[in-house]
């Protein structure tokens, strides 16, 4: 009874002929179901041979064996239970009248799970077991529309979902229901597993559901930066949001408008935006570069005022109005500066903005974060939020100490690079799914030379170079003096 099952599932003339036209249409879109495709083709061309020469094999000697073992197995792979199904011991199949089918389902489990060196092996047992050609091909087909099920599943493209889950069903019965209820399956699996992991599920979430037909592929290199930052700060927000034109930024703590900086480069691409710099040095030099922008020479806190600024003369980017950290530096004999400044509310920073949707907020404030953020008021809600969240000098973090003031505000952390913490607003969850990387070489961004550690090497070998060069023209120019006035001609 389970025999005659087994054939009318998987050797019915409908479902041959369904797989047939399912493996063409796989044909016609290469870019998209190619590497599965080809898998399917490998396997089967790998044992070709092995099933040919063992098809007439005779049946397995009468044994003890599992009567419902086919019956659980077929189950199992209606559900997608891959687990399950790759738990099998191989030795619970050597006598079992089905032993093919059964070596054939846990290749597919196998194949699901990104095993498939297994798979091939079970592949090849199904085939030394008198496994056809054409079952073969069915059910590895099945297993990858379960694949592309799951997929748009995942992508939330229930209509595509359910006619892959029809197809891998191969019931001879109503494809459609047959699709739904594996669909609804495979939800309560996603489900499951978005409760045990939430932010993997978040990241899942926030990919954006591929075009229609017909299938496009994704960039590989998009239009990069030139880096200016010193953590490649700049590279990972213009990842996230390359596709904004004109954009508006808020850098607090904004330091030189080259060296370090995180706006330099967007800039360039032609934003806009506010800079608060407390360093009277260094808000008129960014005054002088970018006079179509708002600079504002002020400290930003939790309340409206005045407060002292205590400006290091060796490391000026370590300026702060941290009290006890610059008592700490000066103990251990930093020179540094000591002026009044007026502060102003991080809600007085926004209404600068005039309306103006805020793509990046950065803040680089050297152990004021949580002053900074205390003053946040109003209603604008900045897309990225970049907090500099190690203590200066140290790999040591303080971000507990102000965190809450962001997710308090609904903001989720996305990434972490060192020395930066990298928030995503509520309204633009989907942007944290960028940040699943560093930078890297699909980045395409080049360096600024400005920026950070990372160009001191080249620029070293360049200082040399053009050391080199001037002794060379002097030495020239001694040699031409030396050999007196050119003889007229």
């Amino acid at each position: 009874m389970a025999k005659r099952a087994v054939r009318a599932r998987f050797n019915t003339h409908r479902s041959s002929e369904t797989l047939i036209k399912a493996d063409t249409n796989m044909e016609r879109k290469p870019s998209q179901y190619g590497l599965l495709r080809r898998f399917v083709h490998g396997l089967v061309g790998g044992v070709a041979g092995a099933s040919a020469a063992s098809v007439a094999q005779s049946e397995p000697p009468a044994a003890p064996y599992d009567a419902g073992l086919l019956s659980k197995a077929q189950l199992l792979w209606r559900e997608g239970d891959w687990i399950g199904l790759v738990a099998m011991e191989q030795a619970s199949l050597q006598h079992h009248p089905e032993r093919a089918m059964l070596a054939l389902l846990i290749a597919t489990a196998h194949q699901q799970m990104n095993s498939p060196q297994v798979a091939a092996q079970f592949v090849r047992l199904a085939c030394d077991w008198g496994c056809s050609g054409a079952q073969l091909a069915q059910v590895l087909i099945a297993g990858v529309h379960h694949t592309l099920g799951r997929g748009e599943l995942l992508l939330q493209n229930e209509r595509k979902a359910c006619t892959h889950f029809a197809l891998a069903a191969q019931a001879g019965a109503d494809r459609s229901i047959a699709g739904r209820s594996r669909a609804a399956i495979e939800q309560d699996r996603i489900a499951r597993a978005a409760a045990m992991h939430p932010r993997s599920a978040a990241t899942v979430a926030a990919v954006p559901a591929p075009p229609d037909e017909p299938f496009a592929p994704p960039e590989l290199f998009s239009e990069g930066i030139v880096s200016y930052a010193q953590n490649f700060e700049d590279v990972m927000l213009w990842r996230a949001l390359r596709r904004v034109d004109n954009g508006c930024y808020i850098d607090v703590g904004a330091f030189h408008p080259v060296h370090d900086s995180v706006s330099r480069g967007f800039y360039e691409k032609g934003w806009r935006g506010i800079h608060v710099e407390a360093n009277p040095a260094f808000a008129a030099l960014l005054r002088e570069d970018r006079p179509d922008e708002t600079v504002m020479q002020v400290a930003v806190a939790a309340t409206k005022g005045s407060m002292r600024f205590f400006e290091f003369q060796d490391f000026p980017s370590e300026s702060t109005g941290n009290e006890r950290h610059a008592l700490i530096r000066r103990e251990q004999g930093a020179r540094i500066n000591e002026l009044d400044v007026p502060c102003i509310t991080l809600a007085d920073v926004f209404a600068q903005a005039q309306g103006r949707e805020v793509h990046w907020l950065k803040i680089d404030v050297e152990r004021m974060e949580r002053e900074v953020l205390a003053g946040w008021g109003g209603t604008l809600m900045p897309w990225i939020v970049v907090v500099e969240s190690a203590l200066p000098h140290s790999k040591i973090e303080n971000f507990l100490e102000w965190e809450y003031l962001l997710t308090g505000r609904g903001y989720k952390n996305v990434y972490f690079d060192g020395l930066n913490r990298y928030y995503v607003s509520p309204l633009h969850a989907d942007l944290g799914a960028l940040f699943l990387s560093g930078p890297n070489l699909f980045d395409n961004f080049r360096l600024s030379g400005t920026g950070g550690p990372y160009s001191e090497l080249v620029n070293g070998r360049h200082r040399q170079r053009e050391a080199s060069l001037v002794d060379e023209i002097d030495r020239l120019k001694e040699q031409l003096a030396a050999s007196g006035p050119p003889a007229d001609r």
